[in-house]
């Protein structure tokens, strides 16, 4: 019978991915310009489409954000790998997965109302 993997794995893919892409929203989209066509990957919501100003700043605060909830799911997944047996950790990581993506988006959108106003001028 085949070996199955851990669900706890998908926690650890989940986290490289969000590291990996906010390590490219914070090197290489943050650099870009506003409009461009090689930056429709970045983050572009909101106040962040708003000035050139706030296009960089949005991605660099959008990268921190995901590479801390890369980290907090590589986390996790270590820990639900260790109480696996006891724990029905697949639910619980695929819930936090789905739940992590907007309340990412609001704390990036958070932070930009604190940092821009609606024409993208800092306030």
């Amino acid at each position: 019978m085949p070996e199955m993997i851990q669900p706890s794995y998908l926690l650890h893919f989940m986290g490289v991915l969000l590291i990996t892409y906010s390590f490219a929203l914070i090197l290489h989209y943050s650099k870009t310009t506003l409009g461009a066509k090689n930056a429709i990957v970045g983050y572009s919501r909101g106040r962040v489409k708003a000035s050139q100003e706030a296009w960089e700043a949005g991605q660099k605060i959008a990268g921190f954000w995901i590479l801390g909830y890369g980290i907090i799911e590589i986390v996790l997944g270590i820990i639900t790998n260790v109480i696996s047996p006891t724990f029905n950790g697949l639910m619980f990581q695929v819930g936090f997965s789905y739940l992590s993506i907007p309340v990412c988006m609001i704390g990036i959108e958070f932070n930009m109302r604190k940092k821009f106003d609606e024409d993208g001028r800092r306030k």
